[in-house]
This record gives structure tokens, C-alpha cells and sequence, in this order.
């Protein structure tokens, strides 16, 4: 319907709509169910075969390996195999309080406060690693570099990474009149010590204390 060998869109935007609007739809979710079965390939190169034979416009005779390297478009087997590449490369970009990560082997998670959510079975009784999710992370490594997806900047410094160098003042109380003798108490204890550094973010530091 968009072309035919006299007019219509070229190969290149041909291509692009297939990689576009066609690709995603048939290998929606493939990290859940590929695993490497011929026929689940089959089904879908069926697909790409007949959008590479439009794209270049050829009989259906003409190889489809030579046809993959001239659209560079590469098999379906290939595709997915990325495919999971890339979900297990997001692995660690995900926070150690993801489900995900809940269900991977303990050297994912870098606190001893998230056990996974299933109790550990004894060494006897443990089933073999044979789940899709494992087979995924069989493509990355906990000992890669972790990307943490919190809303800072790669260079900001957090509280915890001053330690006892940086103190925050308490937070205020019902009574104003006890709030002010709070900071008044916590002033006099910090400037004792000339390393001290006192800042108010507001402006509100008065000589008076």
C-alpha cells in the first residue's frame, strides 16, 4: 500500500517504518520468552523476510541472507539475543529494592537488609538455574558498574559522605520560644570548635547569638 517498484516511499523510509512500527510489535517482551527455540524464530523471520523483500524489492526467490546484509537488518535470532543484551545491561541501573533484583542471587544486592522474597532452600533441595531471568543475567555481572537511578547529578556529594563533618539542625518544635533555646544550645556547642563552619541557607545568621 505505501510502495510498489514505480513510486511510493523509498527503501530508506521503508526500512526506518520496519524498524519502527513492525520490529517492536513483534518482538514485544522477548526477554521473557527467548530463549533460543528455533521456532519461536521461525515464526517471526517470516515476518522480516517478507518486509526485507519489500524493502528491496526483489522476488521471493533471492536470498534472504544476502538481502539481511543489504538492508542492514540483521537475522531475528541475532535481534533477540541484543535484546536480552541490553535488558541485562539495565540490570545494573536498577535500584537493590527492585523485584528484579529481589529475585537474583544475593551478591546483586548490596545491603543485607533485602532478602529475597522466597526463603533460601537448602543446598540439597535447591532447584538448577534454568530460569529465563538467570539466563539473562548470564550477559552482565554484579561486579560491573552500578548506575543508580536517583534523581542526582553524578558528582553531588550526599550527606553520608561527610560523616560526622556535617550536622543539620533539628527540626522545629511546637513552641517557637523552644526552638529558638534548642539552636541557641546547639550554636554555643558548635562554636567552641574554631573547625566548625556555621551556614544559614536563608540568611537569617544574626551577631547577636
Amino acid at each position: 500500500m505505501l510502495a510498489n517498484t514505480i513510486r511510493g516511499l523509498s527503501h530508506y523510509y521503508l526500512r526506518q517504518l520496519y524498524q519502527i512500527c513492525i520490529l517492536p510489535v513483534i518482538s514485544y517482551a522477548s526477554v521473557v520468552w527467548w530463549t533460543g527455540k528455533k521456532q519461536h524464530a521461525q515464526a517471526i523471520s517470516k515476518v522480516q523476510n517478507r518486509a526485507i523483500w519489500l524493502i528491496c524489492t526483489t522476488f521471493h526467490t533471492t536470498p534472504i541472507h544476502a538481502l539481511e546484509i543489504e538492508a542492514s537488518i540483521p537475522p531475528i535470532p541475532l535481534f533477540l539475543d541484543s535484546a536480552n543484551k541490553r535488558a541485562a545491561i539495565q540490570f545494573n541501573k536498577l535500584s537493590t529494592n527492585n523485584p528484579i533484583l529481589q529475585r537474583l542471587p544475593n551478591e546483586w544486592r548490596t545491603n543485607n537488609n533485602s532478602p529475597p522474597p522466597l526463603p533460601n532452600l537448602p543446598k540439597s533441595q535447591k532447584k538448577p538455574n534454568t530460569t529465563q531471568l538467570l539466563q539473562v543475567t548470564n550477559n552482565t555481572s554484579p561486579s560491573n558498574k552500578r548506575i543508580f537511578p536517583f534523581l542526582l547529578l553524578p558528582w553531588r556529594r550526599l550527606l553520608t559522605d561527610f560523616g560526622n563533618r556535617f550536622y543539620l539542625a533539628s527540626k522545629p518544635l511546637d513552641s517557637k520560644d523552644k526552638t529558638a533555646q534548642l539552636h541557641r544550645s546547639q550554636l554555643q556547642t558548635l562554636q567552641t570548635n574554631n573547625a566548625n563552619i556555621i551556614v544559614y541557607t536563608d540568611g537569617s545568621q544574626r551577631s547577636i547569638y
